[in-house]
């Protein structure tokens, strides 16, 4: 069984690159997609990784469908889509192997566990339906033979639930390892006090917020059942969380208001200021 990692660079710190090239050491091979205007010139010369500078920010699905068209036409068997700032538990790849071979055919992505802090589990919600793109495996042979790719209007948030849906529109299965996580984090979560107890939050920037909303809202509407449970957990849930919680919640819930705004009107792809 041969595996191919990916990884998609923006801005990436020297510790980013020096996981990214890690990885060639337990993978067989590693493709960094770069998003950033700078290339970056301390890859080394391992054959064991294809870089591809794209020059500019493009988004991250247009990234991720570079990485699979890449492995797509390769003799691997997984790729594995990955973070720039997550770390994957190198120490139990053997168990990952094995996972992978037990796996049925009809298992299109199967996902590792997002470790620890972004994980609150008085509050957690699972879906059996999503699975985030850091840590997922996905079988090459399935995407071969389907149409499927990453949707590249939505640019960043929402990417990878939009690609697990068409993953199961198509026939395939999705499954996850609770016993096997690697480090990630997303936004800069923090606790906040409310009442008598301390809330965890996001804390994610307010660009970042124009996409959440305006996705979500876009997706709610393109499949009102897929998209149900998410659509309520962000709009209401996480709304309130921006209003009473967040801080700089002014410019968050402006931007937020903006993304969902921008949905209605149909306007998608890279935030334009206006």
């Amino acid at each position: 069984m041969l595996l191919i990692a990916s990884v998609v660079f923006y801005n990436p710190s020297e510790d980013c690159v020096r996981r990214a090239v890690e990885l060639s050491k337990v993978f067989d091979h590693v493709v960094i997609v770069d998003n950033s205007s700078v290339s970056q010139p301390s890859l080394g010369d391992d054959q064991r990784i294809t870089y591809i500078p794209l020059g500019s920010n493009q988004g991250i699905a247009v990234a991720l469908n570079r990485a699979l068209e890449f492995a797509k036409k390769g003799p691997w068997d997984f790729l594995m889509t990955f973070d720039q700032d997550s770390v994957y538990p190198a120490s139990r790849h053997t168990d990952v192997l094995t996972a992978l071979e037990r796996q049925k055919p009809d298992v299109a992505i199967y996902s590792l566990n997002p470790e620890g802090t972004e994980r609150v589990k008085e509050t957690e919600w699972q879906h059996p339906n999503f699975a985030i793109t850091s840590g997922s495996f996905l079988r090459l042979s399935f995407f071969r033979e389907n149409p499927i790719s990453f949707m590249e209007e939505l640019f960043i948030d929402g990417v990878d639930f939009e690609f697990n849906r068409q993953v199961l529109l198509h026939g395939g299965k999705l499954a996850e390892n609770p016993d096997i996580t690697f480090g990630h984090t997303i936004g800069a979560p923090m606790t906040v006090p409310f009442l008598w107890k301390r809330v965890r939050v996001m804390n994610h920037s307010p660009i970042r917020y124009y996409y959440r909303f305006r996705n979500i809202y876009y997706l709610y509407h393109l499949d009102k059942k897929f998209y149900k449970y998410l659509y309520r957990e962000v709009m209401r849930k996480e709304r309130a969380k921006l209003y009473f919680l967040e801080p700089d919640s002014k410019n968050k819930i402006r931007m937020a208001k903006r993304g969902i705004r921008d949905a209605k009107h149909g306007i998608l792809g890279p935030f334009l200021e206006k």
